[in-house]
């Protein structure tokens, strides 16, 4: 029994610090897009979309600029149960799924506008960001959006995309955003 106790005591520990993490991660991302000359651009190219946030974390991602462009729907997935819980307990008028993003992109039933914050820093492996990548590629019609965040992703990540027939349309001057249109 004195286990169960602590294994509970842990447990709210760790989603009381996964909380403050997320909060202040996801506030200082709001305040990076709110400053940056690129919101007005994401939140017109979110009107009326069904948008699905890879790696959405325990603060529901990209949710509330989601909803302040009056997307259609909004999905979050990740990969880490607890994550996916709170997010679906702070924001319960939308879906958060635990899988890989992989899975659900290639199996989704609509076309969904894929995009992501920070999700690439996490990736280490460049077989996964490649093959991460070319599903987001398949999944996109010629003509539609996707959207990333990421420290260095003009440099690192934009290259991949663009193999995979994608143009950045706007990247911020950190090279931190980047917008990218499917040309192919």
């Amino acid at each position: 029994m004195d286990n169960i106790l602590v294994t509970s005591i842990e447990q709210r520990e760790r989603v009381r610090k996964a909380e403050r993490f997320c909060s202040t991660a996801y506030a200082n991302w709001v305040q990076f897009v709110i400053k940056s000359d690129l919101k007005s651009d994401i939140v017109s190219l979110l009107a009326g979309k069904d948008v699905l946030d890879i790696g959405c974390g325990s603060n529901g991602g990209l949710v509330k600029l989601a909803e302040e462009a009056k997307a259609n729907s909004f999905t979050g997935v990740d990969i880490d149960n607890l994550s996916v819980e709170l997010s679906a307990r702070n924001y319960p008028q939308h879906i958060f799924l635990c899988d890989d993003p992989i899975h659900i992109i290639k199996s989704a039933k609509r076309k969904y506008t894929v995009v992501s914050s920070e999700l690439w820093d996490l990736i280490k492996s460049k077989e996964y960001r490649y093959f991460l990548a070319y599903a987001i590629a398949q999944h996109t019609k010629k003509g539609e959006f996707t959207i990333h965040t990421s420290q260095g992703f003009v440099e690192n990540i934009q290259p991949i995309f663009n193999e995979l027939g994608f143009n950045p349309v706007k990247n911020d001057a950190f090279g931190k955003i980047s917008i990218m249109h499917k040309q192919l």
